[in-house]
């Protein structure tokens, strides 16, 4: 411990000793890096690209300030110095290193600043040395160079060296200062996530196959320390060299740019070759150039070597060299197509290749309809010239053809024809002939034609012609009413079996029995069982439109007789109530055929389908027992009484017969049948419901017509002396009084009326004549058919006493539902129905409630319609007063009560339709059956404006029909109805109108000197106008359809065009609308980056939400600043800068910093963004 304290006392000792010591002889130069002259000591430590200063001063061999003892003793000593470093250039670029030297420094008591010194590269620890004229020197060592602020990636290909094609590969990026420097991560930690935009400009294949990515992309990407590795690249160009371009765009902006990247083609994959477009059939041609390429069409130009090639059925050894072989190789083509060629697994196809033809050397020879012609129908001859390989050559020309064939005569000796020897045109190797015809179908021809070239067709078909007779076959003698086979054979003109076939409808004469009129045919025949009846000679015609045939004769003998013929007195024709008699003879057979072998007394039984009479008088039939003589008797005694046809029957055993019917006319008019409806209201015309003439038998006295003048009596005059009102005249027709006859009566009774005209009377009892009336409405007049239906009935009391009850009768095509509560203007009434009696019962809750004169009474009434479609029906009711006298209801001013019961409903537009002026409509209807919704067709709609139709259609299977309103209408409404049984109206508005198109703008925009400012989440609106459609183009763009909500996403300015469209089509009047679409919120843009400013400006666009003023600076990467321009609040939203200083001076290249100001009353909003310039 005391040899410890010692030494450090002598060192001590020592160093005191040392400073204490007078400055030697100056030796040497001390260097000392400072920021600036007279500034901050850096201690060696300096920034990549900063300008620093080196401070020298005098010293002497121990480094001890020896200015006082030297040459550079003054104030102001000037002397000339050189220098060296070992500093090299940057790592990125070509920037070498700043050395201020040699220059003439001044030396100020020994001490000199020398300024200007820039380095680079922050990879080594350069020195600088300093030399005077005096042998004087100086060296600073080891200066530490910083990388500067991050300004660049290095964007480095993994895997350096050439890429291949469909290969994809990743990139490595390294955060630099501007010269090429590591810098990290811009906020110093290890790790930062950073969203990186990257692109590049790698080209399509040959082929059309894209690079990945095609487009731009950004994704987040993780650096460590600086470096990171992304995406994945696949080109597919061999011929290109594209480079990748990287930027990071937010707070401190990087960018960097990959160098070129080599591609080459990857593995063989076709062949591509190009030989003629067109070729002469079996000429040789070349193949011209094989390239070898991949699947992206890029020549392999690895692929050196010779090889075997297959082609066209042909293999040839070929050399390629750099994947191109120029070796000649040739094929031939007999037709058009393609030549595949294939090395191993490579193939490639070649273009089409038309193949013309050659020189013609055989006749190939077809007729008309393709080897198959039809005995007795003309018909061509085709000739076609064809060379060696079988193609039609293109030759126009003529040439002398002969004919000669095997053809010969039809079974009834048709002749076939051909044409005479002569000259044929051709025309591209065709020739046609006509003049041919066959007859014979049962044999199979050949044509050939003669002559320099020749050719011949075997084997033609010839078809049976079409048939126009038929042979019947049948035997010569059959019994009646036995079957047997008839054929019937059609045969052509030519006596060929005609090809009949299928179903035909025959018909028949010469016999008495019905046969099939429907048949079946095969092969031209057909054969049925059939029989004949009538014991004679006969022949059997059979015919199907114009072709008919006839058999042989037949002889008919008759059958077992078996039944009777009746006949009656006067031919089928008896008067009601008088006698007559009916002829029976015995048919031999059950055919009627004659027999005489029926003799004596014989008991039959009669009977029939006589009716007794309208007022129940019997008919009579004759005795059972009848004599016959040689098979026929004679039986008296029959009466009828209704004067219908009848039928009499009569039978013994087995054997029966029957009349024909029997025509029962009325005997002479003996009474007048007259119906009247009851009751009947005093001083209300009621309507006669019959008037009828009768026999005494009651049936119709069809001979009583004419006019007639009957007098009618019974019902008395009413207290003032008013006779009853009757028919001064009445028309019979056939035995029956043509209606309507009405009649009035004036006093209310229960009485007979009487009628006579001449001898003849009549009579009606007990008519009930009240004093009650009343009127009725129902609503609607149309019910859907299959529908429920609510039938609103309003009875209004219009007599002089109080109505007591209404029943209303559901009329037929009505099944009632239900009934709703009675309204009245002063009573209350009950309603009930039933579904089973069809009928609604009305009845006052009490005497008080009765219906008085002028009062009113409503019901609903649901019903179901039965029908799908009927006749108008009514709907009537009968009323009851306090002393039960009643009267019937209908409806007198609204339709006479008739509801109709419509099979459709007719659904039309109701919205309004706007047109254009010139403009056309299109209205859409549509017919169906109510409730379902099924569609009818054929219904006829119509538009009808005023009484001028304007458009008619007819609906499609769907119930639809378009109606089209022609140009320049200008009405307001149109009436559209539709006839199909009974109809609908509709009614639709339209009107012509002439708009101008309006822009409503959303929020966050303004207007200033006819400019719309927005932003990209600003909606834009275009005012609707009925049912017009909006249009829109943008710019020099396309028109299309304006869809709300509309949006302008593309920055900058536009002119933006808009119009109304009606449905024909017609465009109305065009407005125009200037808009500037700001950038994206608080994003600073510029456009083109980088820019040359020796050729163009770059715009530097920002975003405005509202009006204020805007400072634009630019920095170098120093942080100098270069440029300055002040806004003032609302001039504009982008400015230009030309790449020049505040003097003037065009830039040097390299990154500029742009700063944005934007000042809003509310605070400053500022923007940075990094610009390059490149010239």
């Amino acid at each position: 411990m005391p040899v410890l304290r010692y030494v450090c006392i002598i060192l001590v000792l020592m160093v005191l000793a040392d400073t204490a010591r007078a400055a030697g002889t100056p030796t040497t130069f001390m260097l000392e890096i400072y920021d600036s002259p007279s500034g901050s000591d850096l201690y060696g430590i300096v920034t990549a690209g900063a300008t620093f200063t080196v401070r020298a001063y005098v010293a002497d061999d121990s480094g001890v300030f020896a200015g006082d003892n030297s040459a550079y003793l003054g104030q102001q000593v000037c002397k000339y110095l050189t220098g060296t470093t070992t500093a090299s250039k940057a790592l990125y670029g070509t920037t070498i290193p700043i050395i201020s030297l040699p220059c003439f420094a001044t030396f100020s008591t020994g001490v000199a600043w020398i300024p200007g010194f820039v380095l680079f590269n922050a990879s080594e620890t350069p020195t600088i040395t300093v030399h005077g004229t005096d042998s004087m020197a100086g060296t600073f060592s080891s200066i530490t160079v910083n990388a500067g602020l991050p300004s660049r990636f290095n964007v480095m290909i993994k895997d350096n060296g050439t890429k291949t094609a469909g290969v994809g590969f990743g990139v490595n990026l390294e955060i630099t200062d501007a010269y090429g420097n590591p810098t990290g991560n811009p906020n110093n930690a290890a790790t930062q996530t950073l969203s990186i935009s990257y692109s590049w400009n790698a080209a399509t294949s040959s082929n059309g196959s894209l690079p990945i990515p095609q487009v731009g992309l950004s994704s987040n990407i993780t650096f460590i320390n600086g470096t990171a590795s992304f995406g994945t690249f696949t080109p597919v160009n061999a011929e290109d060299k594209p480079c990748i371009v990287v930027s990071y765009e937010e707070g401190w902006p990087i960018y960097g740019t990959s160098s070129p990247i080599a591609i080459q083609a990857s593995s063989p994959s076709n062949l591509r070759f190009f030989p003629p477009a067109t070729v002469t059939a079996g000429a040789d041609f070349s193949l011209g150039t094989i390239t070898v390429c991949d699947r992206f069409g890029n020549t392999v130009t690895t692929f050196s070597t010779s090889t075997s090639v297959s082609y066209n059925g042909t293999t040839s050894q070929v050399f390629f060299n750099n994947g191109i072989s120029s070796d000649p190789l040739y094929t031939k083509l007999i037709q058009t197509g393609t030549i595949t060629m294939t090395i191993g697994t490579i193939t490639g196809t070649s273009n089409l290749i038309t193949v013309i033809s050659g020189s013609p050397t055989s006749m190939a020879v077809t007729t008309e309809n393709h080897g198959t012609e039809t005995a007795g129908i003309p018909f061509s001859v085709i000739l076609t010239l064809n060379d060696d390989y079988g193609s039609v050559p293109d030759y126009t020309g003529s040439r002398s053809i002969s004919w000669s064939w095997t053809a010969g005569t039809s079974s009834n000796n048709g002749t076939p024809t051909k044409p005479e020897d002569r000259l044929v045109t051709f025309t591209h190797g065709v020739g046609t002939i006509t003049g041919f015809m066959l007859t014979n179908a049962g044999e199979s021809p050949s044509i050939t034609a003669n002559g320099t070239i020749s050719g011949t067709i075997s084997g033609i078909v010839v078809k049976p012609g079409t048939p126009t007779s038929f042979t019947i076959t049948a035997p010569g003698t059959e019994t009646a009413g036995a079957s047997f086979t008839l054929t019937i054979t059609a045969f052509d003109a030519f006596g060929n079996i005609a090809d009949y076939q299928g179903s035909k409808t025959l018909t028949y004469s010469g016999y008495g029995t019905s046969s099939p009129s429907e048949v079946n045919f095969a092969s031209g025949t057909v054969s049925f069982e059939v029989q004949l009846v009538k014991a004679e000679e006969t022949m059997i015609t059979v015919k199907e439109g114009d072709i008919i045939g006839t058999s042989g004769k037949i002889v008919v003998v008759p059958a077992s007789p078996v039944r009777f013929i009746l006949s009656t007195e006067h031919q089928g024709t008896e008067t009601a109530g008088t006698p007559f008699a009916i002829t029976i003879k015995a048919s031999g057979d059950t055919f009627g055929n004659d027999t005489s072998n029926y003799t004596g007394p014989h008991t039959l039984f009669w009977d029939g389908n006589a009716l007794k009479s309208y007022l129940d008088k019997p008919y009579q039939w004759a005795d059972a027992i009848q004599i016959f003589d040689h098979g026929i008797a004679t039986a008296t005694g029959f009466t009828l009484t209704n004067a219908t046809q009848t039928v009499v029957w009569v039978s013994e055993g087995i054997t029966s017969g029957t009349t024909t019917p029997i025509t029962v006319i009325p005997a002479g008019v003996s009474y007048l049948d007259i119906k009247l409806p009851s009751p009947v209201t005093v001083n209300q015309p009621f309507s006669i419901n019959s008037l009828i003439a009768r026999d005494d038998w009651g049936n119709v006295a069809v001979s009583y017509s004419d006019t007639k003048t009957i007098i009618f009596s019974g019902p008395r005059m009413d207290a003032t002396g008013n006779k009853p009102s009757y028919p001064p005249a009445v028309v019979f027709d056939a035995g029956v009084a043509i209606l309507p006859l009405t009649i009035i009566l004036k006093v209310s009774e229960t009485v007979g009326i009487s009628l006579s005209e001449g001898n003849i009377h009549g009579s009606f009892n007990n008519l009930k004549v009240v004093d009650l009336k009343a009127t009725c409405t129902v609503l609607p007049h149309i019910a859907y058919a299959n529908a429920a239906q609510t039938i609103n009935y309003k009875i209004t009391n219009a007599g002089d006493s109080a109505i007591s009850q209404i029943r209303i009768t559901i009329p037929t095509g009505f099944t009632y539902i239900n009934v709703g509560t009675p309204a009245t203007n002063n009573q209350s009434w009950t309603a009930t129905g039933s579904n089973i009696g069809q009928f609604v019962l009305l009845t006052p809750n009490s005497v008080g409630d009765y219906l008085s004169p002028g009062a009113w009474l409503t019901v609903p009434i649901t019903v179901r319609t039965k029908a799908n479609e009927q006749l108008p029906v009514k709907w009537q009711s009968v009323i009851t007063n306090n002393d039960g006298r009643m009267a019937w209801v209908q409806e007198e001013n609204e339709g006479d009560s008739e509801v109709a019961i419509a099979a459709y409903t007719l659904k039309v537009a109701t919205d309004t339709i706007t047109v254009l002026p010139g403009g056309t409509a299109t209205i859409k209807v549509r017919v169906v059956y109510p409730q379902t919704e099924t569609p009818i067709s054929g219904a006829i709609v119509s538009g009808v404006i005023g009484s001028q139709t304007v458009g008619t259609a007819s609906t499609n299977d769907k119930g639809y029909a378009v109606l089209n309103i022609p140009a320049g209408t200008t009405t307001t409404e149109i009436f559209v109805k539709v006839i199909c049984g009974l109809f609908n109206i509709g009614t639709i508005s339209f009107q012509v109108v002439s708009p101008i198109p309006t822009i409503i703008v959303g929020t966050n925009s303004f207007s200033k000197d006819g400019v719309i400012y927005a932003k990209p989440s600003t909606i834009f609106e275009m005012k609707p106008f009925g049912n017009l459609k909006q249009e829109y183009k943008m710019d020099n763009g396309s028109w299309g359809t304006f869809s709300p909500p509309f949006y302008i996403n593309s920055p900058g300015k536009h002119q933006i065009f808009c119009r109304y469209v009606d449905e024909s089509g017609k465009a109305g009047t065009e407005s125009s609308f200037s808009v500037f679409i700001a950038p994206e919120p608080y994003k600073l843009r510029n456009f083109p980056n980088p820019f040359n400013p020796l050729k163009e400006e770059t715009s530097i666009e920002y975003p405005l939400t509202s009006e204020a003023d805007v400072d634009i600076q630019i920095y170098n990467l120093f942080g100098q600043l270069v440029w300055r321009k002040e806004i003032l609040a609302g001039q504009e939203w982008e400015h230009k800068w030309n790449g020049r200083n505040g003097d003037g001076e065009i830039v040097g290249n390299g990154g500029y910093i742009c700063r944005v100001t934007i000042k809003y009353p509310s605070g400053d909003v500022v923007m940075v963004r990094r610009i390059g310039v490149v010239k």
